[in-house]
């Protein structure tokens, strides 16, 4: 697929988005294939934003303005440092909550931390690095932070909003 195409089944649209990294999927092919996130939408109206692997960029407002409704969004928050290494392929927090602004989500779910040392920060500074970041939206409060344990099931409260 290419960005933003889509599949239907009978129940769910998937749409294939923007992201910003690199790709690579042999010895001499770098850059050559698109890297994507992808945006899941029921029949019912729910839609789950799913960020992948992504840096920082305009792509989460143009997102954000062609689905007006984004009850989930999965933001990636790390590796955080450093971040000059980083950020062309990474967000650290404060920008993954940037992002789900620019978004307009209701519902923020972290991941891609605390799994793999890929930076210099230990495994848990993306979240309290996201805990801080948090409190500039601290005001809002149709959005939510949720914090699953690992393998954790999760419904955020609001997400049928």
């Amino acid at each position: 697929m290419t960005w933003w195409e889509n599949n239907k089944t009978a129940d769910i649209t998937y749409t294939f988005l923007p992201a910003i990294h690199w790709s690579n999927r042999g010895a001499f092919d770098l850059n050559n294939y698109l890297w994507g996130s992808w945006m899941i939408q029921t029949n019912d109206g729910f839609a789950l934003y799913f960020a992948g692997d992504s840096a920082y960029g305009n792509h989460f407002k143009q997102i954000g303005s062609i689905f007006p409704i984004i009850n989930v969004a999965l933001m990636p928050i790390g590796p955080e440092q450093p971040h000059t290494f980083t950020q062309s392929s990474h967000m650290c927090a404060k920008e993954a909550v940037e992002a789900f602004t620019d978004l307009g989500a209701i519902n923020f779910i972290p991941m891609h931390w605390g799994t793999f040392r890929l930076g210099t920060d230990s495994f848990i500074d993306p979240i309290n690095s996201l805990l801080d970041a948090w409190k500039s939206l601290a005001t809002n409060a149709q959005k939510q932070l949720t914090l699953a344990k690992f393998g954790q099931a999760i419904m955020p409260a609001n997400a049928n909003k």
